[in-house]
């Protein structure tokens, strides 16, 4: 352990040096994660860039030798944002060696990856993007379902592929594809009224600030506060965390002028003739089970500091 410790942390040095000299605009690093809003998945690359060019999602392998294939599969996926309405968020930055809790974003821009070893005393750049056009998407939901049943799209793949060495042989069947249940139910929520920008605002504030969010649901269950003192906690807020004035202000929002959050059966109902493909795939009692999940989920991949409602449409579109 001491050996590997003392390899990672002499290797880190010249790594450093070395993409700084190949990006010179890389002013901020921090966390952050990529959402894809066609699959829809979250990717966790270890560290996230954003520059004056493309977003750069940075992954630390702290292995012995290089595994080009694995990791490259990986970093090329990382990449594939442009064709599946992806979106790279930072949320916890490092700018001048101090922390900032500012969340930025880059929209539908395919990104760059750095793999980086540090035992190696080396990185590598991968520019490459996976192809994740809509029709490979539905290919891939089409599999995904159909395997489901027991049964298999018609391939043309050659005798190497797993399924023929493994001799897995399924039967041969076709099926309407189902809307992924997160996208069914972020997509109502929309159309009914319901704010994916606010719900993550909320989410964020209460990771990276739980006490202020607190005072916020105490002024909204607590009664009235002065309003110099609301004033001046909104200005805070927009300040600190970079948020616009209308996003904050929701925030703040009288009883009768708060963001809906849709329930449940409301979007099933309203969703109907998109969820029967999923009636024909699962038990009742499964969907049933998993229905509050699929909303949360949509909730967790299509809340964004701004621009949520677009994802979900462009999403909607290139899955139709």
């Amino acid at each position: 352990m001491r050996k590997r410790a003392k390899e990672t942390f002499t290797g880190i040095e010249p790594i450093r040096a070395s993409v700084e000299e190949a990006y010179h605009n890389i002013a901020i690093i921090g966390k952050g994660e990529s959402r894809y809003g066609t699959l829809p998945t979250i990717g966790y690359p270890d560290f996230v860039a954003l520059t004056e060019g493309k977003p750069i999602l940075i992954e630390v392998k702290n292995s012995a030798k290089e595994n080009t294939t694995a990791d490259g599969f990986q970093a090329s996926f990382y990449n594939s944002l442009g064709k599946t309405v992806g979106v790279v968020i930072q949320d916890l930055t490092v700018n001048n060696g101090m922390v900032e809790s500012q969340p930025r974003m880059a929209l539908e821009q395919d990104a760059q990856a750095l793999i980086v070893y540090p035992r190696l005393k080396t990185w590598k750049r991968v520019d490459e993007a996976i192809d994740l056009s809509p029709e490979v998407i539905q290919g891939v939901w089409t599999a995904k379902q159909l395997g489901v049943m027991g049964k298999s799209p018609e391939t043309d793949c050659s005798t190497r592929c797993p399924h023929h060495r493994f001799g897995i042989e399924l039967p041969i069947g076709n099926i309407e594809n189902a809307t992924p249940l997160p996208l069914i139910f972020a997509r109502r929520t929309v159309s009914l009224g319901g704010d994916l920008d606010h719900h993550y605002l909320r989410n964020y504030l209460a990771k990276v600030a739980p006490s202020l969010m607190q005072i916020i649901w105490d002024i909204h269950f607590g009664g009235k506060v002065p309003k110099d003192y609301e004033e001046r906690l909104m200005d805070m807020i927009r300040e600190k965390f970079g948020f616009d004035e209308e996003t904050v202000k929701k925030l703040l929002a009288k009883p009768n002028e708060r963001t809906r959050d849709p329930r449940q059966e409301e979007i099933h109902k309203e969703e109907a003739a998109d969820i029967e493909p999923w009636e024909k795939l699962l038990p009742e009692k499964i969907l049933n089970s998993i229905y509050a999940t699929a909303q949360g989920y949509g909730n967790r991949i299509y809340g964004l500091p701004r621009e949520s409602a677009r994802v979900v449409r462009k999403a909607s579109e290139k899955l139709r």
